[in-house]
């Protein structure tokens, strides 16, 4: 027996998919929209034990991250010889950033706001906020994962890959940002604070990466590819773009 339970409080067009060759079962959609010609892609015909629901931006704080490296300096010793030291050199950089609180209801709040959400699996939750005009949204889910979409503004792109047991967050303050995020296999978060700026990145192996962007028309680090994130640093690796005198 399939069992589909949604709650939806709409002023435009929602399209809610939850049927499939194996059964889907117990799926949950919470869904409001306000404002007009806004629309909303719900596909969970291949999930089961799904939800989606909403969230809350606030403010995130700062967030801190220090680089370090060395280098090697000729330096003259005591006798006035020159030698050869290696030196360890660190920057520390500090952006503000945006968070999120849980929320019952996916909102579109708004004019022409438009966002697709996918759920693949087994007790995947996907969490959608778009406040403002013309957003563009596609969420993606797998099994036991957790995606969670917010833009205020207008004129955001964001795309959020998720996969089975992952977690991953894009959250968009200001307008006409671009963000794509893809976990693989861990955790990550893209928080974009200002205008036209893009971002990419993709988390491998069960990392946690953080990407702050603050300010604005700041340009995503290797275009086209974006940034890759695979390695085993056990404190989990934090990427900071911001602009001096900016936001």
């Amino acid at each position: 027996m399939k069992r589909f339970q949604a709650t939806i409080l709409s002023s435009a067009a929602v399209i809610v998919f939850s049927a499939a060759p194996v059964p889907a079962q117990d799926n949950q959609v919470y869904i409001e929209q306000q404002g007009s010609a806004n629309t909303l892609f719900i596909d969970q015909s291949e999930a089961s034990g799904s939800t989606v629901r909403g969230l809350e931006m606030t403010s995130g704080g700062s967030v801190t991250a220090t680089e370090r490296w060395t280098d090697t300096v000729v330096v003259r010793d005591e006798a006035g010889d020159e030698v050869t030291e290696t030196v360890e050199f660190s920057e520390t950089a500090t952006a503000r950033t945006v968070a999120y609180e849980n929320a019952d209801r996916a909102l579109q709040d708004g004019v022409g706001n438009s966002a697709s959400i996918t759920m693949t699996g087994n007790g995947g939750t996907a969490r959608l906020l778009q406040d403002g005009n013309g957003n563009v949204g596609a969420l993606n889910v797998g099994a036991g994962g957790l995606g969670a979409l917010g833009q205020q503004g207008t004129g955001n792109i964001a795309s959020l890959m998720v996969g089975p047991g992952s977690s991953g967050t894009i959250l968009q303050d200001g307008d006409d940002n671009e963000g794509s995020l893809n976990v693989e296999d861990g955790s990550g978060f893209l928080s974009q604070l200002g205008s036209n700026n893009t971002a990419q990145f993709t988390v491998l192996n069960g990392q946690n990466v953080t990407y702050i962007q603050n300010g604005s028309n700041l340009s995503a680090i290797n275009p086209g590819t974006g940034v890759t994130v695979d390695t085993n640093s056990a404190g989990g690796v934090t990427i900071i773009q911001s602009v001096i005198g900016g936001n």
